[in-house]
């Protein structure tokens, strides 16, 4: 396979918020109350972590949200700033909640609550639009760009424009499906990301085999089934592999996905070779899910390449 030393453009759009995490002995049940120790909060957020990890392993990172103009945004965004991020597209909406979230960690798991902000439009300028178009990826999740619009332009026509300019569109959809009226969306996403959780949803009464085969009929490159410390499926076109997990200690799963997703993009660019980008995002999401925070899977490349020789991990897959 091609290597590809030039390091990409990525451009995310998407939620940045402020991890507030509670340890807890057991997970309360219905019209329980139980005492919870607050830990540190920590800066998290679905797309912002994967930005995150993006620039961590030398991208060239942009990151754009709508978020209230506030000191938890403030500190969200210097965060991500001294990480190498640019964040002078986001836009600032002071009728919107606060950006929070709540993780509870108990019984070796994370339960997560995430308050909705409300939003109906982000608007985009059409210089915006036109940058992004400029990049080698565009990441994003359907919760945050369904509301998207450029002028007169919807989200589905926004996105066409971007994959059609050559930028490859890349959706996470973590544990959600698509919406009947979503299914269009299909048509113009290169990578698509999504947990056995959503998938299980998505599937319906097909088997995995035939949900795949429907999602590739509208013309995907490249879809990932995440599998938690099971690791993942990996399709492209008529090739499947499967990459195993590997064992370690968890102490918060919190941004394991969002490490996964970040990691990939930059080994697929690198390596071209999607069995051999799995192998190490899966190394990198290990990785993060052996410390406290979401953004514990922020990482240079020889850190990952170093964490998967000590695991025993041989790379490059063969």
């Amino acid at each position: 396979m091609e290597r590809n030393d030039q390091q990409p453009v990525m451009f995310f759009l998407g939620d940045a918020a402020l991890d507030e995490y509670y340890q807890a002995n057991y997970f309360p049940r219905l019209k329980e109350k139980i005492t919870v120790q607050p830990l540190p909060a920590e800066s998290g957020g679905m797309v912002a972590n994967a930005a995150c990890v993006s620039a961590a392993l030398g991208c060239q990172t942009h990151f754009l949200a709508m978020l209230k103009d506030s000191e938890i945004t403030e500190k969200l965004l210097t965060d991500m700033r001294k990480g190498g991020i640019e964040t002078k597209w986001v836009i600032y909406n002071n009728d919107l909640p606060e950006a929070k979230t709540i993780i509870i960690l108990a019984e070796g798991e994370h339960t997560v609550f995430i308050p909705t902000l409300g939003i109906d439009k982000i608007e985009i300028a059409n210089t915006t639009l036109d940058f992004i178009k400029t990049c080698d990826y565009f990441f994003t999740t359907m919760v945050e760009f369904g509301p998207l619009v450029c002028e007169e332009k919807t989200s589905y026509e926004v996105l066409c424009e971007i994959q059609k300019a050559g930028c490859r569109t890349v959706f996470d959809m973590d544990v959600n499906g698509f919406a009947p009226r979503e299914f269009k969306f299909l048509k113009a996403i290169d990578i698509l990301f999504i947990n056995e959780k959503g998938f299980e949803q998505m599937k319906g009464d097909k088997s995995q085999q035939e949900r795949v085969e429907d999602l590739f009929s509208y013309g995907l490159e490249i879809l990932i089934i995440t599998k938690g410390d099971k690791g993942c499926f990996v399709y492209q076109g008529e090739n499947m592999w499967q990459i195993p997990g590997i064992p370690t200690e968890v102490v918060d799963v919190t941004g394991a996905g969002d490490t996964f997703a970040g990691a990939f993009m930059y080994a697929y660019h690198k390596w071209q070779d999607p069995k051999k980008a799995a192998v190490f995002s899966v190394g990198a999401a290990t990785r993060c899910v052996s410390t406290l925070g979401a953004r514990s899977g922020t990482a240079r490349e020889e850190e990952v390449l170093s964490f998967l020789s000590q695991k025993g991990i041989s790379f490059p897959a063969e």
